[in-house]
């Protein structure tokens, strides 16, 4: 897991970000730090206890598109992990998660 994470202006600048509860918006912080090179997140609820926010917020999160759950294997992908980060080639280590990344989770 790379130790610097990033997230664009595009995302956090937008009505639907800044509409968050603040405990969601800092969730997503966490969540976004915490992430594999693809964007999945194997610990949210753990993430979610130590920062003091709940089921609700992660909730919150998946309502409104920021993060998807794969309730199988219990991961969370950060939806906009690529416009948030660009990962170099030199430094990119494949998700452990295949399966889940091989899921067509765009809508189409």
């Amino acid at each position: 897991m790379a130790t610097k994470r990033m997230f664009s202006n595009n995302i956090i600048d937008k009505d639907a970000f800044v509409d968050l509860s603040p405990s969601a918006q800092l969730l997503y912080f966490h969540l976004g730090m915490k992430t594999d090179d693809d964007g999945f997140v194997a610990q949210a609820r753990k993430i979610a206890n130590l920062i003091g926010a709940t089921n609700n917020e992660l909730e919150e999160l998946i309502d409104t598109g920021f993060i998807i759950p794969f309730p199988t294997s219990k991961v969370f992908l950060i939806t906009h992990f690529l416009i948030n980060n660009n990962v170099k080639n030199d430094r990119y280590n494949k998700t452990d998660y295949q399966k889940e990344w091989a899921i067509d989770y765009s809508g189409s």
